[in-house]
C-alpha cells in the first residue's frame, strides 16, 4: 500500500511525474498483484475529487479516498486515507484483529523538524489492531503500536539539507507478518 504522499503538491503535475508515478505503481502490481493507495492531505484539494483519483481505472491499482475495509491474505484489512475529521469518519469502525493502514497524525508523534505533533487522534485507537502503520509523517517511528514509515520519497526541508529524509518504503509478508524496509 501507498500511504499517501504521491507527490509533495495536491494538483496540477506535469504530464511526465504522472506518467513516471503510474509506470512504478504499474510494475509494483506485476510484482505483487495488487496495490493500494491512499489519498494522503498532499494528494488532493477537494476530498470529493482527489487528483490521483484515476488510478482506480487501471487494473490491479486500488485508489482508496474513504475508509475502506477488505480481505488481505488471511486477514481483514482497513484503509483509512486523509480525512479532516476522522474521529467523526471512523467513528463506527472495528480495529480489532485487523491490518491498519492510514494517513492520519496522531497526537505526540514527532515531526520532521522534531517538533511534538497534537492531534485528536490517540495513537491508543490502534491497540487493538493485529498491526497498524500509517503515512502523513515523514519521520520513520512508533507512536504506541502505530508505525510511521516515513515518506516514499527522499524529503528535503531547507536548502543545507538539514533534516534531509531518506525515501522509505516497506514490505509486510501477509504469511508471517513481518516487514521488510525497501530504500
Amino acid at each position: 500500500a501507498v500511504l499517501g504522499y504521491l507527490t509533495d503538491a495536491k494538483s496540477g503535475h506535469i504530464s511526465k511525474l504522472v506518467n513516471t508515478i503510474v509506470r512504478h505503481l504499474k510494475g509494483w502490481v506485476d510484482q505483487v498483484q495488487r496495490v493500494f493507495v491512499l489519498s494522503g492531505n498532499h494528494d488532493l484539494i477537494d476530498t470529493n475529487y482527489p487528483y490521483f483519483r484515476f488510478l482506480q481505472h487501471i487494473e490491479g491499482i486500488t485508489h482508496i479516498y474513504t475508509a475502506t475495509e477488505c480481505s488481505m491474505g488471511k486477514y481483514r484489512a482497513i484503509f483509512l486515507p486523509h480525512t479532516r475529521d476522522p474521529l467523526e469518519d471512523w467513528k463506527d469502525l472495528d480495529f480489532k484483529d485487523k491490518l491498519v493502514f492510514g494517513h492520519v497524525t496522531v497526537n505526540d508523534c514527532i515531526s520532521e523538524n522534531l517538533q511534538k505533533l497534537t492531534s485528536s487522534v490517540e495513537a491508543s485507537i490502534f491497540n487493538d489492531a493485529k498491526m497498524a502503520f500509517s503515512g502523513d509523517i515523514h519521520l520513520q517511528q512508533k507512536c504506541g503500536c502505530l508505525e510511521y514509515i516515513g515518506s516514499p520519497f527522499d524529503t528535503r526541508f531547507n536548502a543545507a539539507n538539514v533534516n534531509h529524509l531518506p525515501g522509505r518504503g516497506v514490505i509486510l509478508n501477509l504469511e508471517t507478518l513481518e516487514t521488510e524496509d525497501v530504500p
